[in-house]
């Protein structure tokens, strides 16, 4: 009997939230919004702007690396990319 009602109580919240979730992209769908764009003279920045890294820098960047080699980051190759 234990087990009915934590089914039943599960199949309540996932409605409730259903419902909820569906309220909500309903009222976002509501809101009235203006694009905006930013225009620049330049896109890019100049390589002499360049500015000297901290001296702990690599250390730091390593440190919080998830994945690495040494002294390298292991990175994705954008494999969410099709």
């Amino acid at each position: 009997m234990a087990c009915g009602i934590m089914t039943l109580d599960r199949k309540k919240i996932k409605e409730q939230a259903k419902k909820l979730l569906d309220n909500f992209a309903a009222a976002l769908g509501d809101i009235k919004t203006e694009e905006v764009y930013v225009q620049r003279k330049e896109d890019r920045r100049q390589e002499t702007e360049a500015s000297n890294p901290d001296a702990d820098f690599k250390k730091r960047m390593l440190e919080n690396a998830p994945n690495k080699d040494k002294d390298c980051v292991i990175a994705e190759k954008g494999s969410w990319i099709e």
